[in-house]
């Protein structure tokens, strides 16, 4: 029994008043990123440099990913411990890294990237909040999977672009208009 819950996201907040009634012994705290470190670069960005897609939550959705890029000749970068499965023949670069980064690397795979893709499958959590906060915080463009609980920190065509979940072909006619 709790007396009241902090969540992330007001999708969390109206589930649990669906489900329990009890939506008003909890309060929406939001996310929050240090925009004074996880700010924009001085240099040029290379609008050739690679896509990099991050996220090691169970929200991910890999497979997706890996469907809209296959066919494309560019260079990707993702920052995932999950196995990511890579049909052959692929077009793209894929270079994955799955240790732990200091956040000065983190920084640095932002700082180089072109555009931040955050592939999300359905779920109740605010799967890649951070890595949202980041991407924007970098002033990256941002291609996010359309997932309830995150659109709260979401402005399509402004912030980001959101595409439906599991859509990889509308995935890649995002990243390649961008």
């Amino acid at each position: 029994r709790t007396d009241h819950t902090f969540l992330l996201s007001s999708e969390q907040q109206n589930y649990i008043e669906r489900r329990w009634g009890v939506g008003s012994k909890t309060s929406v705290v939001w996310q929050h990123v240090d925009t004074e470190y996880f700010k924009p670069t001085t240099t040029a960005v290379d609008v050739h440099g690679p896509v990099f897609a991050i996220g090691d939550d169970h929200g991910r959705d890999w497979k997706t990913f890996i469907e809209a890029v296959a066919d494309l000749d560019i260079d990707v970068i993702i920052k995932t411990r999950h196995k990511i499965n890579r049909p052959d023949g692929m077009r793209c670069r894929v270079k994955q890294i799955s240790h732990r980064l200091t956040f000065a690397e983190l920084r640095d795979l932002y700082a180089q990237s072109s555009i931040v893709v955050i592939p999300l499958k359905t779920t109740l959590n605010v799967s890649g909040v951070g890595s949202v906060l980041e991407s924007m915080s970098m002033g990256k463009a941002l291609i996010i999977s359309d997932n309830p609980p995150i659109r709260d920190y979401l402005v399509a065509n402004e912030t980001c672009r959101i595409v439906p979940i599991g859509n990889s072909k509308a995935m890649q006619l995002a990243i390649k208009q961008l």
